[in-house]
This record gives C-alpha cells, structure tokens and sequence, in this order.
C-alpha cells in the first residue's frame, strides 16, 4: 500500500473509531443527565477508556515500556467492552424512540426516565461486559481441531502428523508466555512437521528492547517438531517490513517459505505464497505455477495467508492437495463473523475444492482485544495420509 493508501486506510479507521466513541459517549451523557449526575468524572474517565487504545499504540511508537503496554491493554478490553457495548445501546436507543408513538415498553419507561435510565445502563453493563469477560476467558482457552487428508492412493501407507497454527499476534498482548505455551501445546501433540500460516508477530519485534526481543526469540524457539517449524508471511509482518520480519523468524528457528518451495518430507511438497498485502507495498506475488517449477511430482501442502476466492481457486486449479489459511480470525468479535463471512468465500472451516481441500482457521492469538467471542483459539491437527516409504537399499 502507498503511502497514500495507508493514510486513507488509516484515517477510515480511526473515523470509524471516533464515530462509535463519539455516540457511546453521547448516550452515556444522557443517562447520567437523566439520573441527575452532576459530576464531569463519570464522562472525563469515559473519555479517557475511549481514547486509551489509540493513545498507547501512539505512545508505544514513542516510549515503549509498561506504562504504554498497559494503556494498550487498558484500552483494548474497552474496546472490546464498548464494541459488545454497541448493539445493545442501539437496540435500547431504537427501542426508546419508537415508544414515544408505539407503546412498546411498560408505562414506568416514560412515567420514571431516571428509573428507566439505570435500567438500560445496568443492562447494558452486564451483557457487554460479560461478553468481555467470558471472551476474555475464552482466547486463553485453544481448542484442537483435528483434520485428515488421504493422499495414499495404494497400500501400505504411513500417517504424517502436521500441526499448524496461524495468527498468533505476538507481540505487545501477547506475550512470550503465551507462545511458549503454544509450545507446549504442540509439543503434546507430538507433531512429526509444525506450520505457521501468518501474522505470527503483531509489533516490530526487532525494535524492542535487546531482553525483549531475546524472549521472544526463545518463545519462538519453543517451536519445534522433527521436520522443522514452517512458515509463512502474513499482512502484519508486511507491515511491519517483510524482510526484518522473515530475518527475525528464521533466527528463532523458523523456516520462512516466501513464494518458495521446500520438501521436508519424501512423500509431499511444501510450498508458501508471498501475502496478498505485499503488493501495497511493491512486493512481487509470483502465480503459483511459477512458485512450484521444479518441484517433483508429488502432493503439495500451501500455506496462503488470505483465503481470498482467487487464491483459493488458483490452488484449486493447480491441484494442491491442500491449501492453509488464517487471517479472518472469524471476526474475533460478535457479530463480525457475519462480516468476514461476506468478504471471504470461506470464513473458518474445511471445504473441498475438487481435489483441493481448503482449510482456514480462526487463528491462535488476537489482534487489538485480547478477547474472542466469536469462537475459541484453535490448534489444527492435521494426520495426512502418505504412501509407505520404500525400505532402504541394502
């Protein structure tokens, strides 16, 4: 993306943003007007929670350290909390309107409006904010998945164990421990090849702090399985510079495939896509039959980081065995699984494709509140089905 294109993009965003803060801002003035509150403290600290997340992720830039980390972190379950907030003030506000012509609601509603206010106010507090609190709990909360693919066409044939995570975000909240736990996840599964299908770090990790990289690199480290850690580049490693990005993985351990194929085992083929969103930024996105010129004639397993319908098709019609994705989170948050369910032809979920099974996961981590309530984190275990290697020569 240009710099112009970024800007226009980030100025949409932070619009959105103020937009909602600014109206949740204006119904909470009304409640506090209608129960008598004098006192501009209720609004100033309502302000300052709205205004927290940006103001970090600025002052991150700026003075990275606890204070800025906690303000994110301050900022992003307000986020979450007035993202869950929104719906339900709408419904409330619709509600209340259409009562001044419909008798929709019981009499007190117009007889007691300061009653009615903390009504709404208390319901409102309880379902957005356990719907944070529950979505909270459930993005520490991974699920395994578990998928076959059968790719031996006689007998006998061996079973590969594939595990595979994507979107984890690490970076300011989520930490070093949260990916050696991935670690140790994985390592229970006991994984003969781990895959990383992008957006693995959600800051510039080799900015940080030389102890705080370090860690990091360590977590990262904890990433192991016989036939290596595989990955590929999503949108926020683009972002935040492919190549320092790449640089950093591959010194954690990880092997980074960039429009590039690998065989890590005899009876498959390997191969990872350059994200989408590196054509914003001028980077080349080479047609997969390109990417695989002198790859041997057997299945290949493709990490691609957005599942948009061309790439999903282009596999497809190369016939890859099997195409991995993330990227969607399945919205993260309700109720924009329902959005990215317009914007990608498969959201979450497996489908065949032909002779190409497409899987797309909701990811491990998050991205901005580290709340998920539109599904759980998800590890993806994948037994492959590959015919018997032939004995040794003697």
């Amino acid at each position: 993306m240009g710099s112009g294109g970024w800007m226009l993009f980030l100025a949409t965003v932070l619009g959105i943003y103020a937009l909602v803060g600014a109206y949740l801002l204006g119904r909470f003035r009304r409640v506090l007007l209608a129960l008598g509150v004098t006192s501009p403290l209720p609004m100033d600290l309502a302000m300052a929670l709205v205004c927290a997340y940006p103001a970090g992720r600025l002052l991150e830039r700026l003075l990275p350290g606890t204070f800025s980390a906690g303000l994110i972190l301050l900022g992003s379950v307000a986020l979450a909390f007035g993202l869950h907030a929104l719906p339900v003030v709408l419904v409330l506000h619709v509600l209340s309107g259409a009562n001044r012509f419909v008798p929709l609601l019981p009499a007190w509603v117009k007889l007691r409006p300061e009653r009615a206010a903390l009504h709404a106010l208390l319901l409102t507090l309880f379902l957005a904010g356990g719907a944070t609190l529950g979505g909270a709990l459930a993005a520490r909360m991974p699920v395994v998945r578990l998928q076959s693919l059968d790719l031996a066409e006689t007998s006998p044939a061996r079973t590969l164990r594939v595990a595979a995570a994507t979107d984890l975000h690490a970076g300011t909240l989520v930490g070093p421990g949260r990916i050696r736990d991935l670690g140790r996840r994985l390592e229970a599964l006991k994984p003969d090849l781990i895959l990383l299908g992008g957006d693995l770090l959600d800051e510039d990790i080799p900015s940080l702090s030389p102890e705080r990289e370090t860690e990091f690199r360590e977590a990262f480290r904890s990433l192991r399985a016989p036939l290596g850690t595989w990955a590929v580049l999503g949108n926020h490693e683009i972002y935040q510079g492919a190549k320092r990005s790449a640089a950093f993985l591959e010194s954690a351990g990880i092997r980074v495939l960039v429009d590039r194929w690998a065989q890590p085992d005899p009876g498959l083929v390997l191969a990872g896509r350059m994200d989408r969103a590196g054509l914003r930024f001028a980077l080349p996105r080479l047609p997969l039959d390109r990417i695989l010129e002198g790859a041997p004639d057997l299945p290949v397993l493709l990490l691609d980081h957005t599942p948009t319908a061309s790439a999903l098709e282009e596999a497809a019609a190369r016939k890859v065995a099997l195409v991995l994705s993330g990227h969607t989170h399945y919205g993260q948050l309700f109720p924009f699984q329902w959005v990215v369910a317009r914007l990608f032809p498969l959201p979450r979920g497996t489908r065949r494709m032909g002779p190409t099974t497409a899987v797309v996961s909701p990811g491990y981590g998050t991205w901005g509140p580290p709340v998920r309530t539109s599904c759980f984190p998800e590890i993806l275990l994948l037994e492959v089905r590959l015919p018997a290697l032939p004995p040794p020569s003697p």
